[in-house]
C-alpha cells in the first residue's frame, strides 16, 4: 500500500514538472515575439522619423540657391543628422527642381558639379558635365573643365578624344581648346597626319586676335619637336620641323599681320624658339645668329633683355 501510494507522488510530481517546463517554453515565445514586433515597431518608427528628417530638410533648402543646398546637404550628412541616403535624395530632388526652373542655369551647374567633384563618382561627374554642356555648349570654360577632367582623372581614349572633337566644334574660337586638342592627341599616340589636318582646323577657325595664332603656331611647332630624334643629324622630322619655322613666320607676317595689322609676336618668340632649336640641338649656330640677328632688325635691339637672350645664346 506504501508502496503504491509512493508510485502515485513520484507521477503526480513528474507531471508537475512536465506542465512547469511548457508552460516555461510558451513565455520564451511570447517574450521572443513581443521583442520582435517591438523590433519592428523601432525600425518603421525609425523610417518615419527619417522620412520627416528628409521632408524637414526640403522644406528648409527649397527656396536657397543651389551651391547653400549642397553645402547644407552635406553638412547635415557630417553630422549625422540625416543619413547618406537621405542626402542624395534631398540633393537629387531640390537640384532637379532648381535646374528645371530655367535654362541654361550655368552657376547652378558649375556648383553641382564642385559638389560631384567632391564626392568622387565618375559616372556621376561625366553625367553632370554632359548635362550641363547640353544646355552651355557655347561656354569654352566649361569644355575645358571637362576635357581637364577626362584628361587627368578618367584617361580613357575615346572619352577624352571625342570630348576634345566637340568642344573645339562647338568653340571653334578658342585657342587654348586647340591647343589641348592637339596634347591630347599627341598624348593618345594619334596619328600625324591626323594631327596636321587638326592644327589646319585650327588656323582656319577665325581666331579673335592676333596673339591666338601665334599661340597655337607654338604649340604645334612644340609637338613637330618633340617628334624629331636630335641625335641623328638628319632626319624627316627635323626637316618638317624648319619647315614648319619658315611657314609660321610666313603666315604670320602675310596672313595675321594683314588681318589684325600686328604679327601678335613682336619679341619674335617663334623665331628665338628656332635658334634655340638650331643652337641646342642641332650645333648650327650659324643659322641661329641668321635668326637672332633678324630679331634685333625687328626693333628689339633696344631692349636689354633681347640682348641677354642672345648672349646667353653665344654661351
Amino acid at each position: 500500500m506504501a508502496a503504491a501510494e509512493q508510485e502515485e507522488r513520484e507521477k503526480l510530481r513528474l507531471a508537475e514538472e512536465r506542465e512547469e517546463e511548457m508552460e516555461s517554453e510558451e513565455g520564451g515565445q511570447q517574450r521572443q515575439q513581443g521583442d520582435g514586433s517591438s523590433e519592428e515597431s523601432g525600425e518603421s518608427s525609425s523610417s518615419e522619423e527619417d522620412d520627416k528628417e528628409c521632408e524637414v530638410e526640403i522644406q528648409r533648402l527649397e527656396e536657397q540657391p543651389l551651391s547653400r543646398v549642397l553645402c547644407r546637404a552635406s553638412a547635415a550628412g557630417d553630422q549625422g543628422r540625416i543619413g547618406s541616403k537621405a542626402i542624395m535624395a534631398i540633393t537629387f530632388h531640390l537640384v532637379s527642381h532648381q535646374l528645371a526652373a530655367e535654362t541654361p542655369k550655368l552657376a547652378e551647374y558649375q556648383a553641382y558639379i564642385d559638389f560631384e567633384m567632391k564626392e568622387g563618382d565618375p559616372a556621376r561627374i561625366q553625367l553632370i558635365f554632359e548635362r550641363a554642356l547640353a544646355e552651355n555648349c557655347l561656354v569654352p570654360d566649361l569644355w575645358a573643365r571637362y576635357a581637364q577632367y577626362l584628361d587627368r582623372q578618367l584617361k580613357v581614349k575615346e572619352l577624352v578624344l571625342s570630348a576634345h572633337d566637340r568642344a573645339t566644334r562647338n568653340c571653334p574660337w578658342t585657342v587654348g581648346l586647340w591647343k589641348r586638342c592637339i596634347l591630347a592627341m599627341e598624348r593618345h599616340c594619334v596619328d600625324h597626319s591626323i594631327i596636321v589636318e587638326t592644327f589646319e582646323k585650327a588656323l582656319n577657325a577665325g581666331f579673335i586676335q592676333a596673339t591666338d595664332y601665334v599661340e597655337i603656331w607654338q604649340s604645334y611647332l612644340d609637338y613637330l619637336r618633340r617628334r624629331v630624334d636630335f641625335t641623328k643629324d638628319s632626319s624627316k622630322e627635323l626637316e618638317e620641323l624648319r619647315a614648319a619655322f619658315a611657314r609660321a613666320l610666313d603666315y604670320l607676317k602675310q596672313e595675321v599681320e594683314e588681318r589684325f595689322g600686328e604679327s601678335g609676336d613682336p619679341t619674335c618668340s617663334i623665331m628665338q624658339n628656332w635658334a634655340r632649336v638650331e643652337a641646342g640641338h642641332c650645333n648650327n649656330m650659324q643659322k641661329a645668329r641668321e635668326l637672332w640677328d633678324n630679331i634685333m632688325t625687328k626693333g628689339n635691339s633696344k631692349f636689354a633683355n633681347m640682348w641677354l637672350e642672345y648672349y646667353n645664346l653665344e654661351r
